[in-house]
């Protein structure tokens, strides 16, 4: 089922509430803090600093994005335990630099958003590593400017949300336009 958006206004609400309901989850989960932790965290592992987006794997685990922690973590969904899959210290490729969304593919690797590099960033879930798979040199069409959030459709198209372009992208192997929203398939 594909759908549409008929408004920015209400695709601005309801990012925000899904932003809000994410916070509050991680707040519970793994304390939102500028120390990276908290002594109210369920579970173990690195607390998070400034989670961005949020995204739910096949099996019920949770990736998240921190922009604090510059690093994607897992959390089990039965304890709470936290553990970095990609970031500084793990994976290779580029190092993210302000990441804001996530979205789980079918084959479980993971795409990240990031506001810093202006790219979108596909994250192996096995390796961590890190592979720039559209930005302004990569891929077809007019760059990003503030890529933001990210979901899946059903046929594995990628849609992209991106707060500077008056336009967007997609179509297999192409790209074609929509209000505000930019999306590439493949």
């Amino acid at each position: 089922m594909r759908l549409s958006i008929k408004s920015r206004n209400y695709l601005k609400k309801c990012l925000g509430f899904l932003l809000i309901l994410g916070f509050i989850s991680l707040g519970a989960i793994g304390g939102c803090n500028n120390n990276g932790g908290g002594s109210d965290n369920v579970g173990r592992g690195p607390g998070f600093v400034t989670p961005f987006g949020i995204s739910v794997e096949a099996n019920g685990n949770l990736v998240v994005i921190d922009s604090g922690l510059l690093a994607v973590v897992r959390v089990n969904q039965l304890t709470g335990d936290r553990t970095i899959l990609s970031g500084t210290s793990i994976g290779n490729g580029p190092g993210f630099v302000a990441p804001r969304g996530i979205v789980v593919e079918a084959d479980g690797n993971l795409v990240v958003t990031d506001f810093g590099l202006v790219a979108v960033v596909r994250v192996d879930q096995v390796s961590g590593d890190r592979t720039i798979i559209s930005d302004v040199n990569t891929g077809s069409g007019p760059g990003f400017i503030t890529p933001l959030t990210i979901v899946v459709e059903a046929d594995g198209s990628l849609v992209v949300t991106d707060r500077g372009l008056g336009g967007g992208t997609g179509g297999p192997g192409q790209w074609r336009s929509h209000d505000h929203i930019r999306c590439q398939y493949g």
